[in-house]
C-alpha cells in the first residue's frame, strides 16, 4: 500500500488491486508536513497536532462512504469533469495522453465556439506538429491565420516564430529564409535568428547564414557572436537546436 499526504488530506493506492482509496482530509491538522507509520496506524505530523487513523480503518471508511476506486474509473470522472469545463481543457486533457487527433477535435470545437480566443489556434498547431507523421503544412496555415487575425504584436512575434519552425522541420529552407528575412524584431525569440542561419547551411549556403548574421549584429546575435568568439556555452544565448557541426561552421564564418 502506498499512502499520500498533503496539507491534511490523506490517500492510499493499493498497486496489486489498482485502487485508490480517499481522498479525504482532517481538520485536525491544518497543515500536514510528514507522514509517519507506526505498527498499523498512520501518523499524520502538522504545526497543530498529530493525527492518527488505522489503516484499515481508513480504508474500510473509504469503501464505505464510496470513496475507493480503480484507477480507470478516476480518469473517467476526471475526464467528465474536464468537459464540464469546455472543449478547449478536454483538448488539454488529450495532449497529456498523446491522442493528439482528439485534442485536434476538441481545439476545432473551441475555436467555433470561441473564435477570438487564440489559444486553441496554437494548441491545434502543437497537435497537428506531434502527430507520427507531422502535418506542418496545416500547421503554418494556423500561424497564417494567427498573424492576419490577432492585432497583437506579441501574438504576432510568438505565430512568427512558431511558423519559422514549422517551415524548417517540414524541410521548406527557402520559405524560411525569405519569411524570416521578412520578421524586422529578432529581439525577442532567438528562433527567428537560429532557424534562417539552419535553412542556410542545409542549402549549402554559409555566405547567406554570415550575411543574415552580419545584418543583425546589433539585437541579440550581436551578443551570441561574442559567446561564439570568446568560446562561452551556447545554450547561455539559447541556440539549443543548433548541432555541433553547426557550431563548428558558425564559429568558422564568424572568425573570419
Amino acid at each position: 500500500m502506498i499512502w499520500f499526504c498533503r496539507k491534511n488530506t490523506i490517500a492510499a493506492y493499493d498497486p496489486e488491486k489498482d485502487n485508490w482509496y480517499g481522498t479525504v482530509s482532517s481538520n485536525d491538522v491544518s497543515s500536514a508536513c510528514e507522514i509517519v507509520f507506526i505498527d498499523d496506524e498512520v501518523w499524520l505530523l502538522g504545526y497543530n497536532q498529530p493525527w492518527s487513523v488505522k489503516k484499515q480503518s481508513f480504508l474500510n471508511k473509504m469503501i464505505e462512504m464510496g470513496l475507493s476506486k480503480t484507477t480507470a474509473e478516476f480518469r473517467k470522472e476526471y475526464l467528465e469533469l474536464i468537459r464540464t469545463f469546455g472543449p478547449e481543457y478536454e483538448g488539454v486533457y488529450y495532449v497529456s495522453k498523446k491522442d493528439y487527433e482528439k485534442a485536434i477535435r476538441c481545439f476545432d470545437d473551441s475555436i467555433r465556439l470561441e473564435p477570438n480566443n487564440v489559444l486553441p489556434y496554437f494548441r491545434k498547431a502543437v497537435c497537428l506538429r506531434s502527430l507520427n507523421p507531422a502535418r506542418f503544412d496545416e500547421a503554418i496555415k494556423i500561424y497564417d491565420e494567427i498573424i492576419k487575425k490577432f492585432d497583437s504584436s506579441a501574438i504576432r512575434r510568438i505565430a512568427e516564430s512558431e511558423k519559422l519552425g514549422a517551415l524548417f522541420y517540414a524541410k521548406r529552407y527557402e520559405e524560411v529564409i525569405d519569411f524570416g528575412s521578412d520578421i524586422s524584431n529578432y529581439r525577442f525569440f532567438s528562433s527567428t535568428l537560429e532557424y534562417p542561419v539552419k535553412a542556410c547551411l542545409e542549402l549549402k549556403r554559409p555566405d547567406m547564414a554570415k550575411a543574415i548574421i552580419d545584418k543583425y549584429e546589433t539585437t541579440l546575435l550581436a551578443a551570441s557572436k561574442y559567446a561564439f568568439v570568446k568560446r562561452v556555452s551556447i545554450d547561455q544565448w539559447q541556440f539549443r537546436n543548433l548541432d555541433k557541426d553547426d557550431i563548428s561552421e558558425l564559429k568558422g564564418m564568424i572568425s573570419k
